[in-house]
């Protein structure tokens, strides 16, 4: 059931503000996503007509307490994360009922469209990327791992796919998620082996609950196929547990053997790091890294395009090398 619908308005608690401080109001605008206990709305906060996205959580959806704790564990996360291609933190608060109590995460909207969306086309031609377009996409996503994955305690997004980069007017590309906290337990009764992802884009090693930064980059990697080639990762073939993707995905050698990399099915075969593969895709020579340990989901912090129609436009490979 629908928690919310348009024009709707949410109000926070004066706890959330300063004294003296005018309370935030959200008239809600549109659903942009359901997961199986939350949802996400399109809004605008009334005071400054900043669009926003809230998700909202409601306690008679959740199946128990550990999805509460869960969805306040992500708000902890992104109210300390600040990169341009993350949407900003904005506000988080509870609201009590009578009959209900829901939580509320307050987010930057990442205003443009989803990349899955315009692979699949719709009322419009599908789209695929060619090589300039995946350089431009693939850099951005790489730039935003190393932030990620440098912090104290790191974060690895272990849901890098093609429904949670969305492309700003522009050509800006935004990382977002916004199931992957619930969905985080909705597969297991453990922090320990933690099941998350989303298969096809997800590496061997988070089948079994574990995960490295190598870990994103093979998301990543999956992610950059579906856009070059129209197939999902899922329907391709595999041979010794590694995707087969060449006959279907075009570009040129040395970008086909960079994904090869990254899709290695063994993550001490791939990139160690998100730095390590954006130098090798940018032809540098670096020394090799250390593979990161694998690690439980317990052990790290799991956290429209009409103005854009020219960059999407087929362009030409600008032919800078690809490193291996």
């Amino acid at each position: 059931m629908q928690i919310h619908q348009a024009g709707d308005l949410v109000i926070a608690p004066e706890s959330v503000v300063e004294p003296g401080s005018e309370v935030p109001h959200y008239a809600i605008a549109s659903l942009l996503g359901q997961g199986s206990m939350c949802q996400t709305y399109a809004a605008t906060e009334v005071a400054t007509g900043q669009p926003v996205a809230i998700k909202v959580l409601s306690l008679l959806e959740a199946t128990d307490w550990k999805t509460v704790e869960l969805f306040e564990r992500e708000a902890k996360v992104l109210k300390h994360l600040g990169h341009p291609n993350i949407p900003n933190y904005l506000n988080h608060f509870q609201i009590e009922l009578e009959q209900d109590q829901r939580f509320y995460l307050v987010q930057e909207l990442a205003e443009g469209q989803a990349l899955a969306v315009l692979v699949e086309g719709g009322e419009r031609k599908p789209w695929r990327a060619n090589e300039k377009q995946v350089r431009w996409i693939a850099t951005q996503v790489l730039q935003t791992l190393d932030y990620l994955h440098g912090l104290t305690p790191p974060v690895i997004h272990r849901d890098i796919k093609p429904q949670n980069l969305i492309l700003k007017p522009g050509g800006q590309v935004y990382l977002v998620d916004f199931n992957a906290m619930q969905a985080v337990y909705r597969n297991t009764k453990s922090y320990r082996g933690t099941f998350v992802g989303t298969l096809g884009y997800m590496p061997p090693e988070q089948f079994s609950g574990q995960a490295c930064f190598a870990s994103d980059l093979y998301s990543l990697g999956a992610t950059l196929v579906y856009f070059l080639s129209g197939k999902s990762p899922a329907d391709l073939p595999e041979e010794d547990m590694k995707m087969q993707f060449r006959g279907v995905t075009p570009g040129s050698a040395a970008l086909l053997d960079w994904l090869d990399r990254l899709l290695e099915p063994m993550a001490e075969d791939r990139f160690a790091t998100a730095e390590q593969a954006l130098a090798a895709f940018q032809g540098q020579v670096i020394p090799r890294a250390a593979v990161p340990k694998l690690m439980t989901f317990g052990e790290y912090v799991d956290p429209q395009l009409d103005e854009a129609g020219v960059w999407l436009a087929d362009q030409e490979f600008d032919s800078t090398v690809i490193g291996s």
